[in-house]
């Protein structure tokens, strides 16, 4: 991975922050489609597929990001500190497309 777009990520706690950092740096491509971020803590990593939604730009953002990936996928792996996302016991599904806050079980503003 390049090594501006690592920097761009280093220290990232959370999902959340992750989401951001990612969609910033993706940002002069277009708009994203599709973030899908694993994490695998034994690893230290987590793992990111991004589809844009002119899949003509995923070329020049894979190059960009120094990323890999099959045909015209965009995959990084993303180190991440021992306590990334330690306060998160649940997760919810991002869509770029439509960002909203997580509202999770026990929050004021939730209604089921």
């Amino acid at each position: 991975m390049n090594q501006d777009v690592l920097d761009s990520m280093n220290g990232v706690q959370d999902f959340g922050e992750l989401t951001q950092a990612i969609l910033t740096v993706c940002e002069r491509y277009g708009q994203v489609h599709s973030l899908q971020l694993t994490h695998n803590k034994r690893a230290g990593r987590v793992s990111c597929l991004i589809e844009l939604d002119s899949p003509k730009m995923q070329p020049a953002l894979k190059r960009a990001l120094g990323a890999t990936g099959l045909e015209d996928s965009v995959y990084l792996e993303i180190p991440v500190r021992d306590d990334f996302a330690c306060a998160d016991a649940m997760h919810a599904p991002v869509h770029p497309g439509r960002m909203q806050a997580a509202r999770l079980p026990g929050d004021a503003h939730h209604s089921p």
